[in-house]
């Protein structure tokens, strides 16, 4: 048996994993809510041993459609990981709250959580890295879906440089990404771009059909 209270909350943290692995969602929500309490209770509230928890724990309340829940732990886990890594805070979780906000109608702060993800991912890994694409493709669909398109134009051409840099410009991916904005530019009513980036799809899917050796 369990003997001290990190072994309880380890205990506890593994059932919580098995349950969640299971679909008991509910289940796994008490247990995470029990390691997070006892490892405040133990350790304090900016101990980074509760970054796993909370993050286990905003997970199944959004997966259950307990959105304000789900954003409490989420700001609760952000603010934990700025506290505890300082400078080398890259943005983790800025995205997910994000989407939580927007998914309860505020899209403006939504935006601004996205636009300081982007940031703070250029400033720590640098301008063209790949995980910097990915939260530009975030605001693209944010964008999209306001309709502004020419902003979202505009950051889906930047996220495709990145991403062919990284999968290779031949990648189905970049080719799906390259259909979006296509698409993007046909809506804007910018012939030129449409015919422009269609054309690549095309040496692109041409390239995808060749045989390898």
């Amino acid at each position: 048996m369990p003997s001290t209270v990190g072994d309880l909350a380890t205990a506890a943290l593994a059932l919580g994993h098995s349950f969640k692995e299971q679909g008991k969602l509910a289940e796994a929500q008490i247990c995470y809510e029990q390691v997070v309490a006892l490892r405040e209770g133990a350790f304090g509230a900016q101990d980074a041993s509760l970054v796993e928890p909370l993050r286990d724990l905003a997970f199944v309340c959004q997966a259950q459609d307990a959105l304000p829940d789900a954003e409490r732990h989420t700001r609760r886990l952000v603010a934990l990981l700025e506290t505890v890594q300082g400078a080398d805070y890259d943005g983790e979780g800025l995205h997910q709250l994000a989407g939580l906000c927007g998914a309860q109608g505020r899209a403006t702060e939504g935006e601004q959580l996205l636009l300081k993800a982007v940031a703070l991912k250029e400033k720590r890994l640098g301008p063209d890295h790949f995980d910097v694409a990915m939260r530009l493709g975030d605001l693209c669909v944010l964008y999209e879906a306001q309709g502004r398109l020419m902003l979202a134009k505009t950051l889906r051409e930047r996220m495709i440089v990145i991403v062919a840099r990284e999968w290779g410009p031949f990648d189905p991916q970049v080719a799906a990404l390259l259909e979006t904005l296509a698409s993007l530019c046909e809506r804007l009513g910018m012939a030129e771009d449409t015919a422009r980036h269609r054309r690549t799809l095309a040496e692109i899917r041409a390239q995808q059909g060749k045989p390898r050796n």
